[in-house]
C-alpha cells in the first residue's frame, strides 16, 4: 500500500463528489493505519514521523466512514 497515493485518491474522490471511491480509499487507508502502517505525509511542514499525519488521516477516514454508517475507523 502506498498511503500517499491512497490519500491523494481519497482527496480526489472528495473533490469529484465520488463518495463510493472516497469510502473505498478511506476504508483501505484506515485499515492500513490500524495495522501499524506508516501514514501519508499530509502536511509537508512537519516531518513524516510526526503523529499529526496519522491523527489527521484517521480523523478524515473516520468522518467519511461514519457518513456511510461504518463505525470504528479510528482506533
Amino acid at each position: 500500500m502506498d498511503p500517499n497515493a491512497t490519500w491523494t485518491e481519497l482527496l480526489q474522490a472528495l473533490i469529484d463528489d465520488d463518495w463510493p471511491a472516497a469510502y473505498d480509499a478511506a476504508e483501505a487507508l484506515a485499515e492500513w493505519l490500524r495495522r501499524g502502517g506508516f501514514p501519508p505525509q499530509i502536511v509537508t511542514r512537519f516531518p513524516p514521523e510526526d503523529p499529526l499525519h496519522r491523527r489527521f488521516a484517521l480523523a478524515v477516514c473516520a468522518r467519511i466512514l461514519q457518513g456511510s454508517g461504518e463505525s470504528g475507523a479510528a482506533p
